[in-house]
């Protein structure tokens, strides 16, 4: 009932087990389907929310790309360090769009972390890149 209302998988995952538990601790018998559907707007479970509608795959990519780390780069001949989120790696790869030099070492730092951005031809534009593996060394390090 609850995806048929439009709840993801995971939220309905989340939420029968609980209905379940109530209506066996509440009821002896197994409720007809309009008290149900009572029972489920009673908890606030007749209509979505908005950012439930964020897939798992999504969901884990603005994790990923919320993710802080210390970009190491190279300013008026000086090393300096800062903590930057991923995405504002990315936007500074973007900016560097035809400093081959100066994208490089940001693009290093990115892929030991297992993300890289590269320019897709047959759409002619940017794609990113993710290791999704739990062995790269880089992901293991980020989560």
């Amino acid at each position: 009932m609850l995806q048929d209302i439009g709840h993801t998988d995971r939220m309905a995952d989340t939420f029968s087990p609980m209905l379940a538990g109530y209506i066996a601790l509440k009821h002896d018998a197994m409720p007809a389907r309009h008290a149900l559907a009572a029972l489920i707007a009673e908890f606030g479970l007749s209509e979505t929310k908005a950012d439930e509608k964020e897939s798992p795959s999504e969901a884990f990519l603005n994790v990923l790309l919320d993710l802080k780390f210390v970009l190491q780069a190279e300013k008026d001949g000086a090393k300096v360090k800062s903590h930057v989120r991923i995405r504002d790696a990315i936007r500074l790869l973007a900016t560097l769009k035809g400093d081959k030099a100066a994208r490089r070492p940001i693009e290093t730092q990115l892929e030991m972390l297992g993300v890289r951005t590269f320019m897709d031809t047959d759409i002619g534009g940017w794609t990113l890149a993710v290791a999704s593996s739990h062995h790269h060394l880089g992901v293991r390090q980020l989560f």
